[in-house]
């Protein structure tokens, strides 16, 4: 049996299916550094935004690495992601066409990994200046248009991400998202993929 759901193949099936884990790896572009690692059924995805413009190319490739780990969690039924971004040292504004390939690529690319393994919504944002409270406008923006069907937050320091733990992190059965699980545990809240591109 079978059927399709925003334009993707689901199959129910006897068996859990079974993928090969993630190791740990950092990867790097100019404006963006990206750690992952695994901690039991949490994957851990962060982001520390550098003092860099975004170019091209280095968006397309952070984009693939972002898809490889949501691809590889979304087959791995067991799993959900945890995503933390410190975005106070961003010294500049996205180009509009850098937002709109985000947003395609959330929407078009990797809309279903993200409803299936997400758990939350946090960035790191000061908006003390004209240019952090131009970007938390573009980010109000990106969240209506990316509407999460979880709970949502920006913090100011990266200690309300040590500090606040919630439910378990575990994905509810039949993989489908909870929106009242709130903030989960493990270090730091659940976060969605609708923010890592922006931040002062």
């Amino acid at each position: 049996m079978g059927w399709t759901v925003w334009g993707c193949p689901f199959f129910l099936t006897e068996q859990v299916p079974k993928r090969q884990p993630l190791g740990p790896f950092t990867f790097q572009v100019p404006f963006m550094e990206m750690s992952y690692r695994e901690e039991e059924q949490v994957g851990h995805l962060e982001f520390l935004v550098k003092e860099a413009p975004i170019e091209d190319d280095a968006l397309d490739q952070l984009l693939e690495e972002l898809r490889r780990v949501l691809v590889n969690l979304a087959r791995r039924p067991e799993m959900v992601l945890l995503l933390r971004t410190d975005a106070r040292r961003a010294s500049s504004m996205p180009a509009m066409r850098h937002v709109r390939k985000f947003l395609s690529f959330i929407q078009k690319e990797v809309g279903t990994e993200c409803v299936l393994v997400g758990r939350g919504s946090a960035i790191v944002l000061v908006p003390s200046t004209l240019l952090g409270r131009a970007v938390l406008r573009l980010v109000q923006f990106v969240q209506r248009m990316l509407p999460a069907p979880y709970p949502q937050a920006i913090v100011a320091n990266l200690a309300p991400a040590s500090e606040r733990k919630g439910a378990s992190g575990r994905r509810p059965p039949g993989g489908l998202v909870d929106a009242g699980l709130g903030l989960v545990g493990n270090g730091f809240p659940a976060i969605s993929l609708d923010f890592w591109l922006f931040g002062v």
